[in-house]
């Protein structure tokens, strides 16, 4: 993003990077960025930035790596909420899909919705960060790639 708040892109051998930040204004409102990546063919291939900082005070950030498991959707069936992860250990994880929309523009939504669908499909190695808050149950998905 520029200076002006443009969306800026930038095209590479790998493909078209789309960077969009997303600033909630208001006194006293929490500062939430939301980033995704697109491949050559428009296909989401990342996504950062689900988790506000008014949502990760006393949590800690944690990497995950492995495969996807299994999912879970709202009742549309469309937006992932979930997922299980499975390590090359064999340990797993459940991860929850919690983030506010409200404030996103349409490119964003075009990015993030299908991109997750993609991202979160069952037998797919994936790779990100999650915020992990009180036990280890209660993780939440902050990027994915």
């Amino acid at each position: 993003m520029d200076a002006r708040g443009q969306i800026t892109s930038q095209t590479t051998k790998a493909g078209i990077f789309a960077s969009v930040a997303l600033i909630a204004g208001g006194a006293g409102s929490a500062r939430a960025a939301v980033h995704y990546a697109l491949d050559a063919h428009g296909n989401t291939i990342s996504i950062n930035g689900l988790v506000s900082e008014a949502n990760s005070e006393g949590c800690g950030l944690r990497a995950m790596s492995g495969r996807i498991i299994k999912r879970t959707f709202d009742k549309d069936e469309l937006h992932p909420t979930s997922f299980v992860m499975e390590a090359r250990d064999g340990t797993r994880v459940f991860v929850k899909i919690e983030f506010d929309p409200d404030n996103w523009d349409e490119n964003t939504r075009r990015a993030v919705y299908p991109g997750l669908q993609r991202l979160t499909k069952p037998g797919r190695l994936v790779r990100g960060n999650m915020l992990t808050c009180g036990n280890a149950e209660d993780n939440q998905l902050e990027a994915i790639r």
